[in-house]
């Protein structure tokens, strides 16, 4: 079953590759607590993403677990951006800025802040 999920993540995150390099309004995948949200640069910037994306509570079930990995694991394989949300300030965090620490992504201002401690 996941197999047929592959490649159908796989052939979306090809369109969506091959719709970011023809598009102004540029899609990314945001990455909160584990939940993937399909949006929009624009959409973030304009948007407090705290209220517009909310906090899942929730653990995932194992479907939803399945799919998040494979969606994110071909969003890595056609280089689609991908953006998180640091879980303690909320910011939004864009390519490589993001550290994993024991509450989840955090940006590096938090990231600092914790190693000052």
């Amino acid at each position: 079953m996941d197999r047929i999920l592959t490649i159908v993540v796989r052939f979306l995150m090809k369109r969506l590759s091959s719709y970011n390099k023809n598009e102004e309004d540029k899609k990314v995948l945001l990455e909160i607590n584990d939940s993937i949200y399909l949006t929009s640069v624009d959409d973030i910037k304009n948007h407090n993403t705290e209220e517009y994306f909310p906090v899942k509570t929730s653990s995932l079930s194992v479907a939803e677990s399945i799919l998040s990995e494979i969606i994110l694991e071909e969003a890595i394989n056609v280089e689609l951006p991908i953006v998180h949300r640091c879980t303690i300030c909320s910011d939004v965090i864009y390519g490589d800025n993001v550290s994993k620490g024991i509450y989840g992504d955090i940006c590096e201002k938090c990231n600092e802040s914790f190693n000052k401690i």
